[in-house]
């Protein structure tokens, strides 16, 4: 059988989740990447040589459910050797240099294999595909590009993250920087050029809709995907309820790289607000061990680093509220599985989550900065035991219902009413 669409993405964010989504409608696909730990493969040399968390990472570039025959992979040394040097420094020179050499040559491999093998459609990510969309649209317009948007659209974020830097000047210092980048700033201006090539975009929430529709692209190319669970993973039994007394915390946790971007100055004012002993904080994921962030609440919070899905569940099980205060998010899946986990939430109106949250039943959404909003929603929580266990329980049944087949029947059906 004829390979009829192609996933592209140089590394992976989610694009399994879409390859995987495809290869159970039935078409007939290949999944093509640059670092995969299948055997034979570079990757999975290193894999066999190195040990720790680097492991753990690498274990991410392999998705049991696809076959490695379904799996090509284009410029994998070049992969490696950008992935290591963001992992080092995502703002250098070197870093964007060997970036952009890699997604052309990565792009130009993409295409030619498209045009070459006759494939229909083609889905890549924003702003990853403008270069192949260019070179496939100038060979055979006739194959149907698709951005699978992993974030809302890149000058839209921009424009706010830029608001966000002028009010709080003296604290913006490193993101100023990151926007500032030669490579940053060329991202923004390409995916003005990637909506021109693209036929087609899915997008995992509302948000991202406006931010598109915001710069003309119509409403009838944007077709809505929302991200699932996988609920044999996340989840824990709350049906004994929670004990709570005066003398306990409510215990408050925010998951994902930790940042302005994501809001902590936003966390950081909530945490300023409220009485420290009465509220705990644990953030999950990777942090700077010289920003001023984690040097100031390093010995009134908790921060975890790194955790593998196993090691954050175990973590949920002790948590009642995640707080997402994100100034822009496509969706925002660590809250989604801390709701299955028995969490509510707390998220900005300006993180796609927030289409799946109803207010006063399994969360709440709060305006955008508005961080006196979330002291209040914690204080309420905080003394009102009974709706605090009444929000987790509907936050779990919200999150259980938000299955990846759903997510699976949707991505089918886009492709059934492509034109």
């Amino acid at each position: 059988m004829k390979t009829q669409i192609i996933i592209a993405h140089p590394f992976k964010q989610h694009s399994f989740k879409t390859a995987m989504a495809i290869k159970k409608s039935g078409h007939s696909f290949k999944y093509i990447t640059t670092v995969y730990a299948k055997k034979g493969s570079i990757t999975y040399l290193i894999k066999k040589l190195i040990r720790g968390e680097y492991v753990k990472k690498i274990n991410t570039h392999y998705c049991n459910e696809l076959c490695d025959k379904e799996v090509i992979q284009f410029c994998e040394l070049r992969g490696i050797i950008v992935l290591i040097l963001r992992r080092i420094n995502k703002n250098s020179y070197i870093y964007y240099k060997q970036y952009n050499k890699l997604l052309i040559s990565f792009s130009k491999k993409v295409a030619d294999y498209a045009t070459e093998n006759n494939v229909k459609v083609v889905i890549m990510y924003d702003t990853l595909s403008h270069p192949a969309f260019k070179l496939i649209k100038e060979k055979k317009p006739c194959i149907k590009t698709i951005i699978d948007m992993s974030a809302p659209f890149l000058p839209y974020m921009y424009d706010i993250y830029i608001k966000d830097t002028e009010q709080n000047m003296e604290q913006s210092i490193l993101l100023k920087d990151e926007l500032s980048n030669n490579g940053y700033i060329n991202n923004v201006k390409n995916s003005f050029e990637e909506i021109k090539w693209a036929d087609y975009f899915i997008s995992a929430s509302e948000f991202t809709n406006k931010s598109l529709e915001f710069y003309g692209v119509r409403q009838d190319k944007i077709f809505l995907c929302r991200y699932g669970i996988n609920s044999n993973f996340f989840k824990s039994d709350l049906t004994a309820g929670i004990k709570k007394t005066d003398k306990d915390k409510l215990r408050c946790c925010y998951t994902g790289n930790i940042n302005q971007k994501k809001g902590m100055l936003i966390l950081a004012r909530v945490i300023e607000s409220i009485d420290i002993n009465r509220f705990s904080f644990t953030f999950i994921g990777r942090f700077d061990p010289n920003s001023d962030f984690y040097k100031k609440y390093k010995n009134t919070c908790r921060f975890t680093g790194f955790l593998n899905q196993d090691e954050i569940i175990k973590e949920y099980k002790n948590l009642d509220v995640m707080i997402f205060p994100s100034l822009a998010d496509g969706f925002g899946n660590s809250v989604l599985e801390a709701m299955s986990c028995g969490l509510t939430a707390i998220v900005s109106s300006n993180a796609g989550i927030s289409d799946i949250i109803i207010e006063g039943y399994n969360g709440f959404v709060v305006d955008i900065y508005d961080y006196e909003q979330i002291v209040q929603k914690l204080l309420m929580l905080k003394d009102k035991e009974n709706l605090l266990k009444e929000l987790k329980l509907n936050a779990q049944k919200t999150a259980l219902s938000s299955k990846w087949q759903v997510y699976n029947n949707n991505i089918c059906n886009m492709l059934e009413n492509l034109k």
